[in-house]
C-alpha cells in the first residue's frame, strides 16, 4: 500500500476533526442562512453509519499509534492522463472541497473507496468516533474558515488503472495561492464508473520535499515553490 499503516487509522480523524479544522469548525459553527449542501456542490449520497462501521478491517493486532509513517520508495511509474480522467479527477476534489465546507463529513465519507477504509482497524475508539461523526449536527463553515483545496495538477494515470494527482491537502482559505506544505499525492480508483480516493502519500524517501518532487501547481510564480527535488536516497 501507499499509505503507512498509523496513517490509515488516523484518517478516521480526518473524518470527524480534518487535522486543518475544516469538519470541525463545520460541525460546530452556528447556523446560518446559506445554501445547502446541494447547491454548495456536495451532491454525492452520505454514508449511513452502518455502511461506515462495515467498511472497516479488523482490529489491529497490536496498537498502531507509536508505529512509524514510512515514507514510499518514490512515487509509481505514471502516463499523463487524458482530457476527461483529468476533468473527472478534478471534480471528485472539487465535491471533496465543497463537502467539507458545507459540514457534511458522512458525504465526505462517501467519497473514498473501501480499499481506504480497510486499511483502518475497527477498534472501540474508532467505532465511538465513527458514531459521533454521524450524530453531528452538519452544518457550514463559517466564512473565513473554510477549506480551500485549489486545482489537482500532476494528474497520471498508474499501470494498474488507477490514477494519482498532486493536491492542496486542506489549504486554508485567504491563502494567498497553494502552499506547498501542503502538498500530498491522492490515489484515486475507478469503482463501477465512480472515481474515489484511495490512498495518500504524503512523503518519498527519494525527496526531503513532496512539493518539490510533483512541482508546482499551473500559475504558481517560481519563487513560491520549493526548487526541483534533490535526490536524498541512492
Amino acid at each position: 500500500m501507499l499509505r503507512s499503516p498509523r496513517f490509515a487509522v488516523l484518517c478516521v480523524a480526518g473524518l470527524v476533526h480534518l487535522a486543518s479544522g475544516g469538519i470541525v469548525q463545520a460541525t460546530v459553527a452556528t447556523a446560518a442562512s446559506t445554501p445547502t449542501s446541494e447547491q454548495r456542490g456536495c451532491t454525492v449520497a452520505p454514508l449511513s453509519l452502518p455502511e461506515l462501521l462495515a467498511l472497516y478491517g479488523p482490529p489491529a493486532p497490536t496498537p498502531t499509534d507509536s508505529a512509524p509513517m514510512l515514507p514510499v520508495e518514490s512515487l509509481p511509474s505514471s502516463r499523463p492522463a487524458d482530457a476527461a480522467t483529468t476533468a473527472a479527477i478534478t471534480a471528485v476534489i472539487q465535491e471533496l472541497e465543497a463537502c467539507v465546507n458545507a459540514g457534511e463529513p458522512l458525504r465526505f465519507a462517501a467519497l473514498f473507496s473501501d480499499h481506504w477504509y480497510r486499511q483502518i482497524p475497527r477498534t472501540d475508539e474508532v467505532v465511538a468516533d465513527t458514531t459521533a461523526l454521524a450524530a453531528a449536527t452538519p452544518m457550514p463553515a463559517p466564512e473565513g474558515q473554510r477549506s480551500v483545496f485549489f486545482d489537482p495538477w500532476h494528474i497520471e494515470e498508474l499501470a494498474d488503472g488507477r490514477v494519482l494527482a498532486a493536491v492542496i491537502w486542506f489549504g486554508r482559505e485567504g491563502d494567498s495561492g497553494p502552499d506547498p506544505t501542503r502538498t500530498k499525492v491522492v490515489v484515486f480508483v475507478n469503482d463501477h464508473g465512480r472515481w474515489l480516493i484511495d490512498e495518500l502519500i504524503e512523503r518519498v524517501a527519494e525527496c526531503g520535499d513532496l512539493a518539490a518532487v510533483v512541482g508546482p501547481p499551473p500559475g504558481t510564480p517560481p519563487d513560491a515553490w520549493p526548487k526541483p527535488c534533490q535526490r536524498t536516497s541512492p
